[in-house]
């Protein structure tokens, strides 16, 4: 198959995990900062045994031990940050209407590889520029305000999701110039555990305290659940990002605001479809039409 065509469908689907691995959080009552600790855990756990298994059927072929894993282990720093900014705005505001402002991540990340990395050249940019735009549009279409919910709480929900967006946009630019030096899988690794270290400091910082991490609780498996989605989700991730330019692989995978405003509004009933389906279907359908014309600019 075509390595294009894989990069492509390979975003296509870390965009629908990166919908899924979100649900658990809903149904869990953990704080944001146990709740980013075992699923950073569980992440390191699952990218350790992934990469053992591909280093002993000789599969990895990676320098393990580069200065440039200072830039992984800023990528797992910067992700726990925005991990818990966008935790604790879907606490406050839903899943439906944080994930779309945290999608701002888009012409941010976009940017800074098109000016650093020159990551798409020519006439392409445009049609970058113009996907980039209906992104943004949909986003703001499927952001829709509730009057029995809390206004202030929304306010600040959304403001701590646009502020995830400043971390998550600067992690896929972090990953496009590591892909570039040829690490894919061992930057993998070092995200995950610089994810769970950074996340057990945070964790040590509020509490000052251990033992609540080692309580079982059937609330223990639901960001495991989530560190395990999304362990599946970077690997896939880094090898869209290896196979097509990355400014376009990161927009393709914010089709994960069409997924999730779908999860929140059928699912969770966070909006109502009757009462607003004009803008939800304006919204899909800018959401769509960035995807097309993201093609152009392959």
């Amino acid at each position: 198959m075509n390595e294009t065509i894989i990069g492509v469908l390979l975003s296509i689907v870390v965009s629908i995990l990166y919908s899924l691995y979100i649900i658990p959080r809903k149904f869990s009552k953990q704080s944001t900062y146990h709740y980013t600790l075992v699923l950073g855990f569980s992440f390191f756990v699952c990218m350790a045994v992934f990469y053992a298994v591909m280093a002993l059927t000789d599969n990895v072929a990676e320098e393990l031990f580069s200065w440039w894993h200072v830039l992984s282990a800023l990528r797992g720093v910067s992700w726990m940050i925005g991990s818990l900014l966008l935790n604790a705005a879907i606490a406050k505001a839903g899943i439906s209407k944080t994930n779309q402002w945290k999608n701002m991540q888009l012409p941010l990340g976009s940017l800074l590889m098109l000016l650093f990395l020159g990551d798409v050249v020519g006439l392409k940019i445009i049609y970058l520029v113009i996907g980039i735009i209906f992104m943004l549009i949909s986003a703001m279409l499927f952001s829709i305000k509730k009057q029995e919910v809390n206004r202030q709480e929304i306010s600040k929900g959304i403001s701590l999701a646009i502020l995830s967006a400043i971390f998550f946009g600067t992690n896929a630019f972090l990953q496009k110039l590591l892909v570039n030096q040829g690490f894919v899988f061992s930057q993998a690794l070092y995200l995950a555990l610089f994810v769970f270290l950074s996340a057990f400091v945070v964790y040590l910082i509020k509490f000052k305290t251990l033992k609540p991490i080692f309580v079982k609780t059937k609330q223990t498996f639901l960001p495991a659940i989530a560190g395990f989605a999304f362990a599946i989700a970077s690997v896939l991730n880094v090898l869209a990002v290896s196979k097509i330019a990355g400014s376009i692989s990161f927009a393709i995978v914010q089709l994960n605001a069409v997924w999730t405003i779908l999860i929140g509004v059928f699912f969770f009933k966070e909006i109502k479809f009757k009462q607003n389906w004009l803008r939800l279907v304006g919204g899909l359908l800018c959401a769509i039409s960035a995807v097309v014309v993201l093609m152009f600019a392959l």
